[in-house]
């Protein structure tokens, strides 16, 4: 069997001779490395020699890249020229050259085993990473978990970057990405919904709380003025019921006059005694002859006398007809001397005790706002004289407000507090049966003399 021709000459049926041997080619072996079976008498090259040529060659060109002025691309070892010259001496046997694999009809190397569950008869260019279907699939569960997205499958993977295997990985992380992303994105969702909620739910009870306190600054704005105006009625009630008061107890002074004036007639011997004229002028009304007997006017005139008394001006013994003449013992006869009055201790008639009233109002306010269940006479708290509870409630006005208008805001409140049908409309109730007309009596009798202080300014 003949060799084919060599192309560089020197080989069979060419002209030309060469002392060099003819190197062996690939296919004067028919494709398969030659060994000592087949090739007998057949010089196979060392392996040492084949390594200094190419190191030859890559010398050969840094030394021309070199001088262009460019810079190796790669460093490689290279062995002296002494070294080169002299070749080491292996104790390994010589390498025996075997055999390319097996290539092609067209000169390549056969196609990897297609990935299990795939179809042999179809290419992987054509199905592609993930079986020809659109979109890529979600990855094994286990090949995901043992991933690390820090450590991302590259050119440092071992199979290669342009592996199959490596751009399946590569697409598992990617969709971990992926996965990742949606998974925080559905978290976040859902925390700005329930952010939404809680604070639409916030702002509904705001507002419910604001209604409620509308509602509840509208009912006492409305109670407020209802009681306003109630109060505002009672206390014109009340001003009504003075004024009217005030205009009976003018006509009655104005028939005591006139009555006292027509009992002081020329057929008296003596003008009128001063203790009837203060009588009529102190009690509102003066009281004719006829009603000496009655036991009130008796009374109000033994205040009187006693006021007189303490005070160290008392008058001279009344003559026979005048008003007090039947109550009163009749004159010493003729050189008889009248006994002196007792000398009772001068007491200023207006002096007050601003503790002790002091102490009363407190007392009459706290038993105003909290009544007791039963009230008998001894709990009420009775003024401590008075003759001077008018007088005693303007002093306790400060100087500075003290004028007009502040005493009769006094005269006013004192006359509502102890008025017999006020003091009976709110405390009648709780009166106690067999002293409720002695104390109905006692406070007549204070209101009394409360009116007869203002109208003869005693205070």
């Amino acid at each position: 069997m003949s060799a084919p021709p060599f192309p560089f000459g020197g080989g069979p049926g060419s002209g030309t001779t060469s002392s060099a041997p003819a190197p062996m080619m690939p296919w004067d072996f028919g494709g398969q490395a030659p060994n000592r079976a087949t090739s007998e008498g057949v010089k196979i090259r060392d392996p040492r020699e084949v390594e200094r040529e190419r190191r030859a060659e890559v010398a050969e060109r840094r030394r021309a890249m070199s001088q262009k002025g460019t810079a190796a691309p790669f460093q490689a070892p290279i062995m002296s020229s002494a070294k080169a010259e002299a070749p080491r001496q292996s104790v390994l046997p010589a390498r025996v050259q075997t055999p390319d694999p097996p290539k092609s009809s067209e000169g390549r190397r056969p196609k990897p085993p297609p990935p299990p569950g795939q179809d042999p008869m179809r290419s992987y260019e054509e199905k592609g990473p993930y079986g020809g279907r659109p979109g890529a699939r979600r990855p094994n569960r286990t090949t995901v978990l043992n991933m690390s997205p820090q450590k991302p499958v590259g050119t440092s993977n071992p199979i290669g970057a342009s592996s199959p295997f490596a751009s399946r990985e590569a697409d598992a992380v990617d969709q971990w990405f992926v996965d990742q992303q949606e998974f925080l994105q559905r978290d976040l969702n859902k925390m700005q919904t329930k952010h939404v909620e809680d604070r639409k739910e916030q702002l509904d009870k705001a507002r419910q709380r604001e209604k409620m306190l509308s509602d509840e600054r509208r009912r006492r704005a409305e109670e407020k003025a209802r009681f306003e105006a109630q109060q505002a009625a009672v206390d014109q009630k009340l001003d009504e019921e003075l004024n009217a008061a005030e205009e009976i107890l003018r006509n009655q002074q104005a028939e005591a006059k006139n009555n006292a004036s027509q009992n002081a007639g020329p057929s008296q011997q003596g003008a009128v005694p001063p203790g009837a004229r203060n009588g009529a002028s102190m009690f509102g009304k003066a009281q004719p002859a006829a009603a000496a007997g009655d036991a009130d006017f008796q009374r109000r005139q033994a205040q009187a006398d006693a006021r007189r008394a303490r005070a160290g001006n008392a008058p001279p013994p009344p003559q026979d007809g005048s008003p007090g003449a039947s109550s009163r013992p009749p004159p010493p006869e003729s050189g008889a001397k009248a006994p002196p009055p007792p000398q009772a201790e001068r007491v200023d008639p207006g002096k007050v005790d601003k503790k002790a009233w002091e102490r009363h109002e407190t007392m009459m306010a706290k038993f105003e706002k909290s009544p007791p269940n039963i009230i008998n006479f001894d709990k009420v708290p009775w003024p401590p004289d008075p003759e001077v509870l008018l007088k005693a409630m303007v002093e306790l006005i400060p100087e500075a407000d003290r004028n007009e208008q502040t005493e009769k805001k006094a005269y006013r409140k004192a006359t509502l507090r102890w008025h017999p049908d006020k003091f009976q409309n709110k405390f009648g109730t709780l009166l106690l049966e067999k002293d409720k007309e002695r104390i109905l009596q006692k406070v007549k009798d204070v209101s009394q003399v409360i009116n007869m202080s203002w109208d003869n300014k005693l205070y």
